[in-house]
């Protein structure tokens, strides 16, 4: 690590140089480590070391923003010009922002020794007993186990200040075997507890359990989704409804039925940066310190995300979630998701289902039509038909084309147990789901 000290006497710099301009620093360092396998066997284990400074230069209502990764004195002083020559090329925009002044933050610690201190050779051995077990079932592994350490660091020329730490452990298994696939992902801030044997067991077993598939006609089954699909679920919602920049464009459903019934009472998604169960950061890229934002409660449009630049067109207050500048385009997300869990096992919930479908993963979603939230996509490693509250037998894996919401509308149970999976900027914490007549357009042949 490079240390707080260190970081702040670059962002320094910078400020030092930005004579009677507005600038913003935005410094992002990390210590990425990874071990991947394939057939059984480590055949890449690597580790980068990035840090990346980022420079908003605002002047007479033109921002003009510039990177690098070169943070000694020079390369600051280049970056700096670049984002001066930029912020003059830009046209006034009234819209503009102004910059945070300091903040206090809740105190948060996401640090974990475990994933500081991991080697490689403390990943191989994780890593070898994931592989030998899949050899002794016949099973061929694929994946990996990355290990990050990061650092981030934001001042301003409004007396902004804000450091924070954090770790993050990830591991992720693809199993093949004869047209059989199982897959399994987990996410923590410690590698001690990231539960990579219970995930690669899953998968594996998945995967001897999809041999031979079956074909199906496509149409409307009720269907059991794991934490993966959920998780799905939740991500794309994110940046297509709880976004404040989907709201301002007119194309939030959330936005259209604020205090409206838009899922099942038993639905209640908020975003957290305090829960520990989580993957917690008590800013935002801009400096803003994060609050809880209850999203749908119980059923209930509650509540949107919003980034500093959306949240003065909308004439409400940023509520923490701005992402770096070079990503700005896709306006606010939460990066700290939760579904409450429900009151029922797995067990119980196939139990249920006279006939329908267990899915593992859902697989390759876009949108269809983004207000909706119209999603097209498919299963993948692990669908099975459920008759008579049984799995019965693996089938042939399934296109769907389905609204999200409207399949948050029809879930019937929630599952008691959660599972933390990994977003594109932190992660959610999420039960299975019984969704009610969910709707399949087409089959494959794998």
């Amino acid at each position: 690590m490079i240390g707080e000290r260190k970081l702040l006497e670059i962002g320094s710099k910078a400020l030092e140089l930005a004579g009677k301009a507005d600038l913003k620093v935005t410094i992002l360092s990390t210590v990425s480590n990874l071990t991947r396998f394939a057939k059984g066997e480590i055949h890449q284990n690597v580790s980068e070391n990035n840090t990346e400074l980022t420079l908003s230069y605002i002047e007479d209502q033109k921002m003009g923003i510039a990177s690098t990764n070169d943070t000694s004195n020079l390369g600051i002083e280049k970056a700096l010009l670049n984002a001066r020559m930029i912020a003059q090329l830009m046209p006034v925009n009234p819209d503009l922002p102004d910059l945070s002044e300091s903040q206090v933050y809740d105190t948060v610690n996401a640090v974990s020794e475990s994933t500081l201190k991991a080697s490689p050779e403390d990943r191989a051995v994780i890593v070898r007993r994931v592989v030998q077990d899949a050899k002794a079932r016949n099973v061929e592994s694929y994946g990996a186990l990355t290990t990050e350490i990061s650092e981030m660091c934001i001042l301003n020329t409004k007396g902004l200040k804000a450091y924070f730490p954090f770790t993050k452990s990830e591991f992720r298994i693809i199993c093949l075997q004869d047209g059989g696939s199982g897959y399994g992902e987990a996410v923590n801030a410690g590698i001690d507890k990231l539960e990579v044997l219970t995930v690669s067991d899953e998968a594996i077993t998945t995967c001897l359990e999809t041999l031979n598939p079956q074909s199906i006609e496509a149409g409307e089954y009720d269907v059991i989704i794991k934490p993966y699909a959920t998780a799905d679920i939740l991500q794309m919602l994110s940046f297509l409804s709880f976004n404040g920049k989907a709201a301002e464009e007119g194309r939030s459903y959330i936005k259209m039925k604020m205090g409206q019934l838009v899922a099942s009472p038993l639905v209640t998604i908020y975003d957290d940066n305090q829960d520990h169960l989580g993957m917690p950061i008590p800013f935002d890229f801009e400096g803003l310190a994060k609050r809880k934002i209850s999203l749908i409660e119980k059923g209930i449009a509650k509540g949107l995300v919003y980034d500093s630049f959306t949240a003065k067109k909308a004439g409400v207050e940023p509520t923490g979630h701005n992402l770096p500048a070079t990503f700005a385009y896709y306006g606010a997300l939460p990066f700290n998701l939760f579904m409450d869990a429900g009151d029922y096992s797995l067990e119980e919930m196939i139990k249920s289902v006279e006939k329908g479908i267990f899915v593992n993963r859902f697989h390759y979603t876009n949108p269809i039509d983004p207000v909706r939230a119209v999603i097209t996509g498919m299963t993948r490693d692990g669908t099975f038909l459920i008759e008579n509250g049984r799995i019965v037998k693996p089938i042939k894996n399934l296109r769907f084309t389905q609204s999200y919401f409207e399949a948050l509308e029809k879930v019937e149970m929630v599952g008691k147990n959660r599972s933390l999976i990994p977003l594109w900027f932190g992660a959610s914490l999420v039960p299975a789901l019984k969704i009610k007549g969910f709707r399949f357009t087409g089959v494959t042949e794998f």
